[in-house]
């Protein structure tokens, strides 16, 4: 018998938790393929696309992080004021690695080329484990993943390691990672954002300089960027 991903043991406790248990009903309520959840489920699927997986994790009130986190490995101590809103003054663009302490406990996501204006296609099954920053520390549901692309440089390079919040809020000035859907589909964003209103985000890329402005109907959600590990 198979052993069950991470997804895989989410997926069936968030099921549990919320009552969602029909497998069938789940899965088209998420305007997927009626096997879906099953072939999660049964291991048939260990890497979905972001897009789907997300429409999944709306259903069941949570996000394709959470489903894709080990929630069971030890979490790495917590140091004082971790959590806490970070100085804004400080420069995060880069956190250095020396000295990080605690369990490899911070998921690490494989994503794509995926358009003209730097989109990525983000697979939220984790490929690797890392050490925690202090922004991180404690804080369920944070990711990370790699850079696709030089929109962003040369504050974020190819192969840099993006890390991001889930919940804290963003503001203007700062650097976000943006699920967007286009064209039918969802892709994924990272820019710097200029503002956030009724209207949705504006966001600034570095390379080549320009701005971008994505609808609010097109935003599905967008995270805090608190830094980055530099590609090795």
């Amino acid at each position: 018998m198979h052993e069950p991903t991470i997804l895989a043991r989410n997926l069936r406790k968030r099921m549990a938790e919320t009552g969602r248990t029909d497998m069938k009903r789940l899965s088209l309520d998420s305007g997927l393929n009626e096997t879906y959840v099953r072939d999660i489920l049964e291991g048939r699927t260990k890497e979905p696309r972001y897009q789907k997986l997300n429409k999944l994790a709306a259903q069941l009130g949570t996000t394709a992080a959470w489903l894709t986190t080990d929630h069971d490995m030890p979490q790495a101590p917590r140091a004082p004021g971790a959590g806490q809103p970070t100085d804004p003054n400080v420069d995060l663009s880069t956190i250095r690695t020396e000295g990080l302490v605690g369990a490899r406990d911070l998921p690490v996501f494989g994503s794509a080329q995926g358009g003209p204006d730097g989109e990525m296609i983000v697979t939220f099954e984790p490929i690797e484990w890392v050490r925690r920053p202090e922004p991180l520390e404690g804080v369920k549901g944070g990711f990370s993943f790699y850079m696709v692309g030089d929109s962003m440089s040369p504050v974020y390079e190819p192969g840099d390691m993006i890390l991001c919040h889930p919940t804290r809020p963003p503001y203007a000035g700062q650097d976000v990672l943006v699920i967007r859907r286009l064209d039918g589909s969802q892709c994924a964003l990272v820019k710097r954002l200029v503002r956030l209103d009724a209207e949705g985000l504006k966001l600034h890329q570095f390379n080549p300089a320009g701005d971008l402005c994505v609808p609010k109907e097109d935003v599905v959600s967008y995270h805090l960027v608190v830094g980055k590990y530099n590609r090795r």
